[in-house]
């Protein structure tokens, strides 16, 4: 399905199986326990930077567009 849609949008070519990562994907949802995560020591380290989760995704699929990986629309088929 993934090569009809690069061929039709005419996106790089490339398998789709290169595009994610299968195994930070397993490990970060599916632990078997639970997992509690804070910012507080990076910030004591000086990071004081809070990206918006939501911009920044954006313009990491912008990215993504303009190198032809993603297409430039949405669409169900």
């Amino acid at each position: 399905m993934w090569d009809a849609i690069a061929k039709r949008e005419k996106l790089q070519p490339g398998p789709y199986e290169q595009v994610v990562s299968w195994g930070f994907g397993d490990f970060v949802f599916g632990q078997g326990f639970g997992n509690v995560s804070s910012t507080i020591k990076i910030r004591q380290a000086g990071f004081q930077e809070c990206p918006d989760s939501e911009a920044m995704f954006a313009g990491l699929f912008e990215r993504l567009r303009k190198m032809r990986l993603l297409p430039t629309t949405m669409f169900c088929t």
